[in-house]
């Protein structure tokens, strides 16, 4: 096992901390815009905008925009592996595309919307932005590539810093341990 953030292999199945490649996340747009399926010139299958919600296998297709970015996984390892259908998941950034005040703030534990991920391999320090936490489906966590697992003390770190987002409540700055 690795020391500090990082493992020195992936874990066996996909687990909470894993770092995602690029992987599509969606956000509905307000007022929500509803599609209906239909059949398009020469057979083809599309979609047009509904004035109401039209189920389709159990869902109501709406009309989103999807953004390819890196992600953590924050769901709990025992809900992957029990089959949940969803993958809570939040984006990853560059630790370098926020100011330098902003980043000294967050690598300090001072920013409840960001948490530091540092030294990702292969991409470097990052960031994770709690305010734009999704669920994906499964299936597509799944195929994702996996670029990295955190250590056991790593994964505790990111499970206070998901409280704390969510709570409110102040915790110690970071240890060295997961600073390095």
């Amino acid at each position: 096992m690795g020391t500090g953030w990082w493992a020195d292999a992936l874990q066996e199945r996909l687990s909470q901390g894993d770092v995602l490649a690029p992987t599509a996340t969606a956000v509905l747009p307000h007022p929500t815009v509803y599609l209906r399926h239909q059949s398009m010139r020469g057979g083809a299958d599309g979609w047009a905008v509904s004035p109401t919600a039209v189920p389709r296998n159990n869902r109501v297709p709406v009309l989103g925009h999807s953004v390819s970015e890196h992600v953590v996984v924050l769901s709990h390892s025992c809900e992957i592996d029990k089959g949940s259908p969803r993958v809570i998941v939040a984006p990853i950034k560059p630790l370098s595309s926020i100011d330098d005040a902003t980043s000294a703030k967050v690598l300090e534990g001072k920013v409840f919307a960001l948490a530091p991920l540092p030294g990702v391999p292969n991409l470097g320090d990052c960031y994770i932005d709690f305010r734009s936490l999704t669920a994906i489906d499964r299936e597509a966590a799944l195929a994702a590539v996996r670029l990295a697992s955190v250590t056991p003390e790593a994964e505790r770190f990111l499970q206070a810093r998901v409280v704390a987002f969510f709570t409110r409540l102040t915790l110690p700055p970071p240890s060295e341990a997961h600073t390095a």
